[in-house]
């Protein structure tokens, strides 16, 4: 299995996220269609996120549809991630799906679910408490094409050799 298109899943204080999924965007990130107004929050996890949380919807139902959701986003063959209030909670149900899945921790008010810090801190992560432009895109940049990141020319490449 092909780790390089797990997410790039943004959690922390909203204002700080929605700077960090719009420069994620800007530096070719795919981040999703469609989003919550006014929030940058992808809609199709949200509202799957959402239903399951309320539930409005089975573990099942959920399952299959975040399976086919995440299979559509690495179907792709680039970088993407997302970013919705409810993962804090389905952080744990969430990783059988992914093999090495990236965290942007924004805000400096610390990891109030330790279940949330136990999978962040031992994953790809980082953490950001303020924002100086310059800085962040620099380690966005260096965080989001690190090692286990290809581009889709990489990959053809490889596919196309075998």
């Amino acid at each position: 299995m092909i780790k390089l298109y797990d997410p790039i899943i943004v959690v922390g204080d909203n204002d700080l996220t929605d700077k960090i999924i719009n420069i994620l965007d800007c530096l070719g990130v795919f981040i999703g269609n469609r989003f919550i107004e006014a929030s940058f929050e992808d809609k199709e996890f949200s509202e799957i996120n959402c239903s399951f949380v309320s539930r409005n919807i089975t573990d099942l139902q959920w399952r299959l549809s975040i399976e086919r959701l995440i299979i559509d986003r690495k179907s792709m063959y680039r970088a993407w991630g997302f970013k919705d209030t409810n993962i804090t909670k389905l952080i744990k149900p969430y990783q059988p799906y992914f093999i090495e899945p990236k965290y942007i921790w924004c805000g400096n008010s610390g990891f109030s679910d330790e279940v949330l810090r136990e999978y962040i801190l031992n994953s790809h992560h980082l953490i950001i408490d303020k924002l100086d432009d310059n800085l962040l895109i620099n380690k966005l940049m260096q965080f989001i094409y690190s090692d286990n990141i290809k581009s889709a020319n990489d990959y053809l490449e490889e596919v196309t050799n075998a």
